[in-house]
């Protein structure tokens, strides 16, 4: 894991995003950092663990859909801040998107990942893959969720390992 200094880490990889990074994971976990252990860094370190987790055990092959891999990322990162599920303000904002027709759909979110989204669509595309990850684990469960996800990982089908 590489911690840069803010000034830095913006110079260094602003080109990567379309939207200001926290961090990123390709091969080793790269964060903007801070000069102490704020709830920002916690969030993006549980964030960019998630990703290298994910990569370590799905096969190379497999292209892990970005809701799945973002919104699981979000998962933890905010259980790590004592955070379980959508704010009433964020519910109400997805509620909102859906009557714009600005929310998006899952299928929408499947490249594998946001690096490409603007600035002003990121936000409500991260917002959407975690309220996806929480309604699946409100739905059945945290142990649940790990079996489809194991499963997931294993067959590379996502449709059956929902359906299951």
């Amino acid at each position: 894991m590489l911690v840069y200094d803010a000034a830095r880490f913006d110079a260094e990889f602003s080109g990567l995003f379309r939207f200001r990074a926290a961090g990123f994971f390709r091969g080793v976990i790269c964060v903007r950092g801070s000069t102490y252990l704020d709830a920002e860094l916690v969030h993006v370190l549980h964030h960019e663990f998630v990703h290298a987790a994910l990569e370590q055990e799905a096969p190379a092959s497999l292209a892990i859909p970005g809701w799945i891999n973002e919104g699981l990322a979000e998962w933890f990162a905010y259980r790590a801040l004592g955070k379980r599920g959508l704010s009433g303000s964020e519910a109400a904002y997805l509620e909102q998107a859906s009557r714009t027709g600005e929310l998006p759909s899952l299928t929408s979110l499947a490249a594998p990942s946001f690096a490409g989204l603007s600035a002003e669509y990121a936000g409500t595309a991260y917002l959407t893959s975690y309220a996806a990850i929480a309604d699946l684990i409100g739905r059945g469960g945290e142990r649940r969720f790990a079996s489809f996800l194991a499963d997931f990982l294993r067959g590379g089908r996502l449709e059956r390992s929902l359906r299951r």
